[in-house]
């Protein structure tokens, strides 16, 4: 009767011929309307580790003491842009994110964030590369681009583990000069000058259909053609574990 741990041989270990590698696969998106959470502009500090989120409180052991101290938290961002903000943002995209918090209708939603690992199989050149796609990818309407603002995080458990979190906003960019607060009124009726108006909202993202028949699939096929290029046999797979 064998009674310790068996060892898995490498055979074992190794996929059959013809067998498809599965990297990790994780991928969840939320909804955010106004007053919920942090707001967007806090939320956009915490993903970017600005303000409050810049530093965090850590036990470090000297000898036989404790010592509670603070330390910043810059490093665990690897990479951070934002993209179609309008001219009085566009320097600071955080001023986008707290006049959405301060100007978007009630219960209007305020933005969407969808967090993703990135495969472990990539560099971190190529996972910066692959973040920028999907970003980019999702942004884009029949009616025009949307804002976003996406960070690149380091696991803290595992530092060579990367995960983005992705704020789009719902609003289009249409190159209309206005104020932050016309910006998030309703658009102008058609036919009207739309620069009078707030600028357009998608209705492309309603509803689940938008994460499971758009974001999803999408992920997938970024992150697979991204593995395929480098060389990597392993793949991601969108559905079920049941499907």
């Amino acid at each position: 009767m064998f009674l310790g741990k068996r060892e898995t041989s490498a055979a074992e270990l190794s996929p059959a011929p013809g067998e498809v590698v599965m990297a990790e696969y994780h991928l969840h998106a939320n909804t955010w309307s106004r007053g919920a959470g942090k707001g967007a502009g806090g939320h956009v500090r915490y993903i970017l580790r600005q303000g409050p989120y810049a530093s965090k409180t850590v036990e470090q052991v000297d000898g036989a003491t404790l010592h509670i101290v603070r330390v910043s938290r810059a490093e665990e961002v690897v990479a951070s842009e934002s993209a179609y903000i309008p001219a009085w943002a566009v320097e600071d995209s955080t001023r986008y994110w707290d006049a959405a918090d301060q100007y978007e209708r009630a219960n209007g939603t305020v933005y969407r964030e969808i967090e993703f690992a990135l495969p472990a199989e990539l560099s971190v050149e190529e996972n910066l590369a692959l973040a920028r796609a999907f970003a980019e990818h999702l942004a884009q309407t029949v009616q025009g681009p949307t804002p976003y603002t996406y960070a690149v995080h380091r696991s803290e458990k595992d530092p060579d583990l990367l995960h983005c979190h992705l704020m789009v906003s719902d609003k289009v960019y249409d190159c209309h000069d206005r104020t932050a607060e016309r910006w998030f009124r309703r658009a102008a009726n058609r036919g009207k000058d739309p620069s009078i108006g707030g600028a357009p909202k998608t209705q492309a993202r309603i509803g689940k259909e938008w994460l499971g028949e758009t974001v999803r699939p999408l992920w997938e096929r970024l992150a697979n053609d991204a593995l395929a290029r480098a060389g990597v046999d392993a793949r991601i797979d969108h559905r079920s574990l049941e499907a």
